[in-house]
């Protein structure tokens, strides 16, 4: 038997003569029945002196402090051992954390190669089960440093590197292992998960930069088509948001398209308005006005808009207002006159016997 062993009987005997001195015997319940889980029985043992954890470090207690020091005490080999046993305890449970701390406590005491590279290969796998994957390559490349050919520190290099993404280093470290140990099926798997993982990034990137040369394409193409057509457009500091209204071709890669307004009917004597998401470039005024007017709103008290009753303006980028023909298309009203701003053509719609009053009465507004 070990001499920590000796050790801890002794200090045991010697614990439950000074509990019993107090009235608090240790073994004054009955043993814990063969029924008890493993995680039952930890959680009961860490009452007693030996299991503690945590405890007011503040007040004196010679029974904590007496286990404490027994811990370190004894060849280091034997310290490690002890150590490393309470980590696999806590892992079965799936304490990581605890044992991740044990596993650390036995590595602080430097006892030989074999027991550390079994502790850090242990407390990688804690942090495996943790997703620490970063903390899993640090544990694993501290074994590897010693032993480049290590199964087990390579496989699981290779695990977190795929669960970060890392898909070359993880295919080194299978490749690595499978020079040497070509029949390892776990490995193959791993390697058939990660050409999987690989094959779909790629295929995912290669459809975002489709999507943006694409996008990039479209509003060339538009661009192009509002120049060729005249049509000036104007961006505000903060644009609307607009969702998927937009101005645009008709078909976006053909610049030969129609183009699409989204049009803003104005009615400022009333504070109203309507909106059409799409106007083709050669839809008339009129035509617009037959499907906002087809019936009487609702806000017109005084009978007075209808398609034949009402008369159309609009504001030009010199900033005045002019009439426009209702027979014109949209594409004649816009060109080299009208500065469409955030993609939005606004049309001012008024009664015919009230329009130049109100036009007259805007230009005096303007003037200094």
């Amino acid at each position: 038997m070990m001499k920590s062993s000796i050790k801890l009987k002794d200090e045991n005997e010697r614990l439950e003569k000074t509990v019993s001195s107090e009235g608090k015997s240790i073994n004054s319940k009955k043993s814990a029945s063969i029924s008890q889980t493993t995680e039952e029985w930890l959680k009961k043992a860490q009452e007693l002196p030996f299991f503690m954890k945590n405890y007011d470090k503040t007040k004196d207690n010679v029974a904590i402090d007496a286990i404490t020091a027994l811990q370190y005490e004894g060849e280091p080999l034997e310290i490690a051992e002890n150590f490393k046993y309470h980590g696999n305890e806590c892992y079965k449970t799936k304490k990581y954390q605890d044992a991740i701390e044990y596993y650390t406590k036995a590595l602080k005491t430097k006892a030989g190669n074999e027991i550390e590279t079994a502790c850090l290969l242990s407390r990688a796998a804690c942090h495996m089960e943790l997703k620490n994957y970063r903390q899993v390559l640090n544990n694993c490349y501290e074994v590897l440093k010693k032993d480049p050919n290590h199964t087990k520190a390579l496989y699981r290099s290779a695990k977190a590197c795929f669960f970060l993404d890392r898909l070359d280093e993880s295919l080194n470290h299978i490749n690595h292992c499978l020079k040497t140990n070509y029949n390892n099926d776990i490995f193959k798997s791993l390697k058939q998960k990660v050409l999987e993982r690989k094959k779909y990034l790629e295929r995912k990137s290669k459809e975002a930069y489709e999507r943006k040369n694409i996008s990039f394409i479209k509003k060339t193409t538009l661009q192009k088509a509002l120049k060729e057509r005249g049509i000036i457009t104007k961006s505000s500091q903060i644009e609307p948001d607009m969702g998927d209204i937009e101005l645009c071709l008709s078909s976006p890669l053909d610049i030969t398209s129609t183009l699409l307004f989204p049009v803003t009917f104005l009615y400022p004597l009333v504070l109203q308005s309507d909106f059409i998401t799409q106007v083709a470039e050669t839809s008339t005024i009129q035509e617009q006005l037959d499907l906002v007017l087809a019936s009487k709103p609702q806000w017109d008290k005084n009978n007075e808009y209808s398609p034949s009753n009402v008369e159309v303006c609009i504001e030009t980028k010199i900033g005045e207002i002019i009439k426009v023909k209702k027979n014109a298309q949209l594409l004649d009203v816009l060109a080299n006159k009208v500065e469409v701003l955030d993609g939005i053509v606004r049309l001012l719609i008024l009664p015919k016997n009230k329009i130049d009053l109100w036009i007259n009465e805007w230009k005096t507004k303007q003037k200094p």
